[in-house]
C-alpha cells in the first residue's frame, strides 16, 4: 500500500509542473522555474505549459508570461535587440496606431531585461524581455489608454514579485 500512494505522489509531481495558490494567488512554474504574484482579485487565464495568463475581473488590464527555451541567437546582445526589433515591427505591422514610446534596460529577478513601452489608439502594452542562462521570458502587461499609468502600479508590483530561479 505504501509503494501505491508513493508511486501516485510520484506521478502527481511528475505530472503537474504548475501549481497555483490561490490563498496567497501566486503562480509557480517548477518546469520553468518561475513564480509570480498577482493582485487578489485577479483571475488566471490560460496556464498551458510555459505560459500564464491572469487579468483584472474586467479583463484590462492584463498580464502574460511566456518562457521560451533559448537559443545560441539569444545568448548575444545582438540575438536580443533584433528578436526587440522583429516584436516591435510585428506589432506594428498587426496594428498600424502603434507608436514606440520607451525602450530601456532594466532588472528583473537579477537579470538584465529590455523594457519597451508601446502604445496605440486604445491600449497600450509594456513588454519586458528576460534572458535566462536557458529560457528567453516574456512578460506583456497590457492596459487601456485611459488607465495606462494607473495600471502601471499594478504591472511595477507583479514585476517586483517575479522570481526566476534559472
Amino acid at each position: 500500500m505504501k509503494r501505491i500512494f508513493l508511486f501516485f505522489l510520484m506521478f502527481m509531481l511528475f505530472i503537474t509542473p504548475c501549481t497555483f495558490a490561490a490563498d496567497e494567488n501566486v503562480y509557480e512554474n517548477q518546469e520553468y522555474k518561475f513564480h509570480v504574484a498577482f493582485p487578489d482579485d485577479w483571475l488566471l487565464g490560460n496556464q498551458k505549459g510555459a505560459m500564464v495568463e491572469a487579468h483584472a475581473p474586467e479583463k484590462f488590464p492584463s498580464v502574460i508570461v511566456i518562457v521560451d527555451p533559448i537559443s545560441k541567437h539569444k545568448t548575444t546582445i545582438d540575438g536580443q535587440e533584433s528578436e526587440v526589433s522583429y516584436y516591435i515591427t510585428s506589432m506594428k505591422k498587426g496594428r498600424p496606431d502603434i507608436v514606440l514610446i520607451e525602450k530601456s534596460s532594466v532588472k528583473i529577478s537579477n537579470y538584465n531585461a529590455i523594457r519597451i513601452v508601446l502604445t496605440g489608439n486604445t491600449v497600450s502594452s509594456t513588454t519586458y524581455f528576460v534572458y535566462t542562462n536557458n529560457y528567453a521570458f516574456g512578460i506583456i502587461a497590457t492596459s487601456l489608454v485611459t488607465t495606462f499609468d494607473k495600471d502601471q502600479k499594478a504591472f511595477n508590483k507583479i514585476l517586483s514579485t517575479i522570481k526566476i530561479l534559472d
